[in-house]
């Protein structure tokens, strides 16, 4: 053991340092480790690490793919149509934010949500871009 005043090694059995001559108090066994943990981070934040429920997992893997999947094709479909890309970009946005309300970083799907957030936005900004042009070129012709 280490003595918690000096820190010269004490036998386990002494009731004292022989150096300092501080009382020697048994050393603390280190905390169990809990499956959920509340860490507080700054500015307010806190996040959950642990295990969350398979249900909620499920609910979140399946948003950020589905997320995924229309963010890409919200940038595929813009250039012939832009309507449809307008559609799926704003769900991809709606399903990503809600895939990344439902888990926390421990889980893929969580960056998976993000990519599909960022897709769903560029494709969303292109497809209105897109129409926009469409809908000029129509008018001058």
């Amino acid at each position: 053991m280490i003595c918690p005043n000096c820190g010269n090694t004490v036998s386990d059995s002494a009731s004292y340092c022989p150096v300092c001559g501080a009382t020697s108090v048994p050393p603390m066994a280190p905390p169990a480790y809990n499956q959920a943990t509340q860490y507080a981070y700054p500015y307010g934040q806190s996040v959950t690490v642990g295990s969350l429920p398979s249900v909620v997992v499920a609910e979140g893997d399946s948003n950020a793919t589905v997320s995924l999947t229309l963010g890409i094709l919200s940038i595929v479909l813009c250039w012939a149509t832009g309507v449809l890309g307008i559609i799926f970009g704003a769900i991809a946005i709606t399903k990503g934010r809600k895939a990344r309300s439902l888990l926390n970083e421990q889980y893929y799907s969580y960056y998976s949500s993000l990519a599909s957030i960022i897709t769903g936005s560029i494709g969303l900004a292109m497809s209105i871009i897109c129409t926009f042009v469409y809908l000029i070129a129509i008018a001058a012709s």
